[in-house]
């Protein structure tokens, strides 16, 4: 007779133990850390009042959205899409979050504002 074995994998089966994701940040904190604490700093904050008066769910219908007033092309190119299709319909952090992205790559050169 033969012997026959069945992994968990070929039954269809896998058993996954819980898993802390606390403290995966270098900050220790979660994923927007870094940028909330970024955001919160007179410079961004003065970029965002001249681009949008700070209101995160702006659309003018210039072809630029949310606080940051982020083209569609620029947001997607920063992460944004994992949050969502448009600047102005994610949240405060997550806007903040890919500006701080965008600003690591570039600096404040993508913005007509400075915070100067």
């Amino acid at each position: 007779m033969k012997k026959t074995t069945r992994t968990a994998a070929a039954l269809g089966t896998i058993a996954v133990g819980a898993i802390s994701v606390a403290g995966c940040y270098p900050t220790g904190g979660d994923m927007f850390s870094a940028s909330r604490a970024w955001a919160a700093g007179a410079g961004p904050t003065a970029v965002r009042m001249c681009e949008s008066g700070n209101n995160y769910s702006i659309n003018t219908g210039n072809g630029y959205y949310g606080a940051w007033q982020f083209d569609y092309p620029s947001w997607h190119a920063n992460g944004g899409g994992q949050f969502a299709a448009y600047p102005n319909y994610a949240s405060k952090d997550q806007q903040d979050y890919v500006a701080y992205t965008y600003w690591q790559r570039a600096g404040w050169g993508p913005w007509e504002c400075k915070p100067w």
